[in-house]
């Protein structure tokens, strides 16, 4: 008889630490934030040339660590950090291609700057091609380090006429861990890359 009681108040407790549990796992919001490269070249940067030269910027390669969504950065010496839950808008060559485009169109404004893939005889009197060996923050020193090589090609002669590899350090303005900061001395250091793209092409153009 005891037994008969004593089920129903098992019961009974069981049921309401099982609505005590559907209630505690409520939804929770994703907290993935996504960050994009943004073409910062300054006004003081413009130039003025001849208005019908045609510039193509080529799909930048980039190294395999960084195809990926997440943002990877350097903590220590040959120690890096891949950030899940901080990642970028858009595929890494696609990005850097974008923001090379827009700073070249800004700093050379006379210019017809166009990004590939290209339109089937679209005219193009140069080609410039980007090889990006690392671009990555280091966040233990504070900066973000950028090693490429870029060459410019004539497109008539099919012939290489100008090529560099070059070594940029973008100091990081504020909070290392704050990932839009990153993201912007990253842009930063596209515009001076950009910026020396420009200069390699002007002084081929000048000859």
């Amino acid at each position: 008889m005891m037994l008969k009681i004593k089920l129903p108040l098992i019961s009974l407790s069981l049921l309401f630490l099982i609505l005590e549990g559907c209630l505690s796992f409520k939804p929770q919001a994703d907290p993935t934030r996504f960050y994009v490269l943004d073409a910062v070249a300054c006004p003081g940067d413009y130039r003025q040339d001849n208005k019908d030269y045609s510039i193509g910027v080529a799909i930048v390669e980039v190294p395999d660590y960084m195809d990926r969504p997440q943002i990877v950065s350097e903590i220590n010496d040959n120690e890096v950090r891949i950030a899940e839950f901080n990642r970028w808008a858009e595929p890494m060559d696609k990005a850097v291609t974008r923001v090379i485009t827009q700073d070249l169109a800004m700093i050379l404004p006379s210019y017809n700057v166009n990004m590939a893939p290209w339109v089937r005889n679209e005219k193009r009197d140069q080609e410039v091609h980007v090889k990006i060996f690392e671009f990555m923050p280091r966040l233990y020193q504070g900066v973000v380090c950028l090693q490429a090589q870029y060459s410019v090609i004539n497109v008539d002669k099919k012939e290489e006429v100008f090529s560099r590899r070059t070594s940029i350090v973008e100091p990081i303005y504020g909070n290392t861990n704050d990932y839009s900061i990153i993201a912007s001395a990253m842009s930063g250091s596209l515009r001076t890359l950009s910026q020396e793209i420009a200069d390699a092409v002007l002084s081929i153009h000048a000859q």
